[in-house]
């Protein structure tokens, strides 16, 4: 199986890895139902692409990319962030039942049971899952509250709340003034 299609599952992905095969597709963002908490949007799609190959020891292995644009919200300004995907990696795929014996190895490959068929929208949803940052945040400049001094970012808006720490800055102020 080769080229650019929309094949939601692999046939026998021990074989597909064993004798080479490569597909690529396309994913919907919305498809990916365990995501959709972390996105601000979920439109768009993402690219991806699996190769597969025999290891130095014979065992099956697939290459995974996914690469296209996830939007997010940034953790500190709480607005959009376009976050580029550029996700590569590889599992060991192996029988059902059939843990690999160095599993406890930190250093052992990733591994999927791969049973008769195997779902690429699930695969690709786990990898995203392990390779997403724990936090969103935008580079330097580019963050809504970066060029912001302190005193901006603690004034209090018009519904009339603080910023959650200002209380606390205030009072670290006033106590090094008195030091």
């Amino acid at each position: 199986m080769s080229g650019r299609d929309t094949v939601q599952c692999l046939e026998d992905p021990i074989a597909f890895a064993s004798r080479g095969g490569r597909v690529e597709g396309d994913l919907d963002v919305h498809s990916l139902t365990r995501l959709q908490d972390l996105l601000l949007d979920d439109r768009g799609t993402l690219s991806y692409r699996l190769t597969g190959r025999l290891d130095e020891l014979r065992r099956p292995r697939l290459k995974v990319a996914v690469s296209g644009i996830l939007v997010l919200q940034c953790d500190r300004c709480l607005e959009r962030m376009d976050f580029a995907v550029a996700l590569e990696s590889e599992v060991l795929l192996v029988a059902p039942g059939a843990a690999p014996t160095d599993d406890d190895d930190p250093d052992s490959p990733e591994w999927v049971e791969a049973g008769k068929e195997l779902d690429i929208r699930e695969l690709i949803e786990d990898e995203l899952v392990l390779g997403l940052p724990m936090a969103t945040r935008h580079p330097g400049e580019q963050c809504g509250k970066a060029g912001k001094s302190a005193q901006e970012q603690d004034k209090v808006p018009a519904s009339g709340t603080r910023q959650p720490f200002a209380r606390l800055g205030e009072w670290m102020t006033e106590q090094k003034k008195r030091n």
